[in-house]
């Protein structure tokens, strides 16, 4: 791409244009050049969404507690830090685990009512 830029005869194609007739014809070139080039990246895949089963402890769990410690051990690492941090993690895991069963458990309860809640819990689980 940098051979063809400075192979180009920048004098006579811009030649008897104004400034911003340059300036189109430049971005066109390297337009071009990008097109043939650069590849193209992938998109990143669609976030699925909100996930129903984290609740306000889960999270209030895991930023105050864990994240907190895990900074405290960051910038200072003692094994008091470090143990303060396993813990928290484990707490934060836990709760999380806890509100996913309980979540689950009140699906289930609804299948005897709905046949939709079947379709929610497959959801979860892929």
């Amino acid at each position: 791409m940098e051979d063809q830029l400075s192979k180009q005869d920048w004098n006579l194609e811009m030649s008897g244009l104004g400034l911003a007739e340059c300036w189109d014809r430049f971005a066109e070139k390297i337009d071009k050049l990008l097109e043939k080039h650069v590849p193209e990246s992938k998109s990143a895949p669609a976030r699925r969404g909100r996930v129903p089963f984290i609740t306000m402890s889960c999270k209030k769990s895991y930023k105050t507690k864990k994240e907190q410690n895990r900074k405290k051990f960051k910038y200072c690492k003692t094994n008091e830090n470090f143990t303060q941090y396993k813990m928290a993690r484990n707490s934060a895991i836990t709760e999380l685990r806890k509100s996913k069963y309980e979540y689950e458990r009140d699906l289930a309860a609804k299948i005897k009512n709905r046949k939709q809640a079947v379709l929610e819990i497959c959801a979860i689980k892929n």
